[in-house]
């Protein structure tokens, strides 16, 4: 890596550090990717399709396979940048972040507020985060946090969140439902659902036939939420309990 990168502060993109801005990006998801990619390859498991269902056990398949220039990598930061204008208007006092692999940045941030409260989903993505992403940056080992089993999730045993933070294949499988995550909102919680277009799939003819159309009918049929839908990048979707 450049050694122009300020590494301790490397994933905070948001911070006054001295990271070298125009570059940060696709260095950081290049860094972070390979680490999975690497720690995925040492796992024992059954890699054949019947077995994983595909890309199951892929956070996606550039971070798989670490092969993605970094010109394409740089276009993630845009969920970092709509997901810290959310966290800022919510200003929430609890949070529940599904994939801490995946924001990790909005974990540090979290995580360092005192006033805060942080859980994290227990899935393969704390593992990936707590094996991989975690060793990038030092700020990661100060970090405290509560963990929720999908069980407890599931049961409705946990206690209600201001800001809840997920992403679409966490609930586009039986393991759990976006109601599950509904349950936990506080009043005028908000529920942020991160890759809800599936790279604008979503917007074609047939959108009925859509994994992301059942989500979205549930969301807008439940008369307890106020639904938005923010169509850029991978796509948005913002639920807020009335």
């Amino acid at each position: 890596m450049d050694h122009n990168y300020n590494i301790p502060n490397l994933v905070d993109a948001f911070s006054n550090t001295q990271s070298n801005t125009p570059d940060f990006a696709g260095a950081y998801y290049k860094l972070s990717s390979t680490k999975m990619a690497e720690y995925t390859a040492s796992l024992d498991f059954d890699r054949r399709n019947i077995a994983t269902g595909g890309v199951d056990m892929s956070i996606f398949p550039w971070e798989m396979h670490a092969d993605t220039n970094e010109r394409k990598l740089r276009t993630y930061t845009i969920s970092q940048v709509i997901q810290d204008m959310l966290y800022q208007v919510q200003k929430p006092k609890s949070v529940l972040i599904g994939m801490p692999d995946y924001s990790s940045t909005r974990v540090i941030q979290c995580s360092e507020d005192e006033n805060m409260d942080v859980t994290i989903l227990n899935t393969v993505h704390l593992d990936y985060f707590e094996q991989c992403v975690k060793t990038i940056n030092q700020r990661f080992s100060k970090l405290k946090y509560n963990v929720l089993t999908m069980q407890d999730l599931s049961a409705g045993n946990s206690s209600k969140f201001d800001m809840i933070e997920i992403w679409a294949n966490q609930v586009d499988m039986s393991l759990s439902g976006i109601n599950d995550f509904v349950s936990l909102m506080n009043p005028n919680g908000m529920l942020l659902v991160n890759c809800t277009s599936d790279w604008a799939f979503l917007y074609d003819n047939e959108t009925s036939s859509h994994p992301m159309f059942d989500l979205h009918d549930s969301l807008i049929s439940n008369n307890d939420l106020y639904v938005y839908h923010i169509p850029v990048h991978y796509g948005y979707t913002v639920a807020v309990k009335k």
